[in-house]
């Protein structure tokens, strides 16, 4: 009676362990490209994201549009490649996910500094 107990137990240790890295593995590859689509705002003004285009919109009311040409997603990180005025290939990082999706932050980098967006 003691073994069969003992090998539920591990069964079940087991099983608990399958679970939690299945649920793991689910949350890394749950960040998609389209977790970026839309608009978001920040103290600067706003910018909005589509499959073509990044839409940045100044608290000057000064509008911009710039072609996207692809994005890349590792498991916390979306990267936008975007053509800017001069025609060159810039990337900006968004990082910092919230997980109700209404929140982020854009990685400092030599195109720009660290900025918190919320969805507007």
């Amino acid at each position: 009676m003691l073994d069969r107990l003992r090998g539920s137990i591990l069964l079940l240790g087991m099983m608990l362990g399958i679970a939690t890295a299945a649920m793991s593995a689910a949350d890394a590859r749950s960040l998609t490209a389209k977790a970026l689509y839309g608009k978001w705002c920040t103290a600067g003004g706003s910018e909005e994201f589509t499959d073509d285009y990044l839409i940045a919109v100044l608290t000057s009311k000064e509008r911009h549009r710039y072609k996207i040409s692809r994005y890349s997603v590792s498991d916390d990180t979306i990267t936008v490649y975007w053509i800017d005025g001069s025609g060159a290939e810039v990337s900006t990082d968004f990082s910092e996910f919230s997980a109700d999706g209404k929140s982020m932050v854009q990685i400092r980098n030599e195109s720009g500094p660290r900025r918190e967006f919320r969805r507007c």
